[in-house]
């Protein structure tokens, strides 16, 4: 449940990125609303920190975002990286200057 099934858009995209649903859930908008829903380590909300630009909060929000619709709830302890297609897309439309690449979470202790 909560996880990307195959419904044969797949048949039509030659890349997630294309899929319809990667589409919507990468919106702006979608990312500022989801924001607070998703979970820090401590169980607080996600949200921007002060200074914090908008591009580098929404790009984290999607990331994990983007791992809930793909591989449903994982868990803090059980992380995966996502495909270098999403990262290149996701980079892409929120861009800050800068990327650190995947690291797991056990390496952002």
């Amino acid at each position: 449940m909560g996880k990307l099934m195959y419904d044969g858009a797949m048949d039509r995209v030659t890349c997630v990125t294309q899929h319809p649903e990667y589409i919507d859930l990468t919106k702006r908008v979608v990312l500022e609303q989801v924001g607070p829903l998703l979970r820090d380590k401590q169980g607080r909300p996600y949200r921007r920190r002060a200074g914090q630009d908008i591009n580098e909060f929404l790009r984290a929000v999607a990331y994990r975002w983007l791992v809930r619709w793909m591989c449903g709830y994982l868990g803090w302890d059980n992380a995966r990286p996502l495909p270098a297609c999403v990262y290149h897309k996701i980079r892409s439309d929120f861009n800050t200057g800068h990327a650190g690449g995947y690291s797991s979470s056990a390496e952002r202790q």
